[in-house]
């Protein structure tokens, strides 16, 4: 599961085009309907067919990224901890050189 972060992100930052979101459970659909499963690749917000992207310095199962309402958004990945959700610890630290470091290092 990803979690939309406040984090601004600009195009350069983006890396090659992973995925496109399957499902949406965007409210467009007919409300009488019963909801749609959940499959691999449903977002809650995005289009279907909407382009997620790897973010550049961090491994896909950290970080993505895709455009909402054309501005682009950031995604972490979660964990749970304690009973609650929390981004994963590589979701706040970039990859150089094999090794984690913080934003901005």
């Amino acid at each position: 599961m990803y979690i939309a972060s406040a984090e601004p992100i600009r195009a350069s930052q983006l890396g090659r085009v992973i995925t496109r979101v399957r499902s949406s459970l965007l409210a467009k659909e007919d409300q009488r309907r019963a909801e749609p499963p959940l499959i691999n690749r449903t977002a809650s917000f995005l289009a279907a067919g909407s382009a997620v992207y790897q973010v550049r310095g961090y491994p896909p199962s950290c970080r993505l990224a895709a455009y909402l309402h054309g501005r682009l958004q950031v995604y972490l990945a979660q964990t749970t901890l304690h009973h609650h959700t929390a981004p994963v610890r590589c979701a706040s630290h970039r990859v150089a050189d094999g090794h984690l470091r913080p934003p901005g290092e």
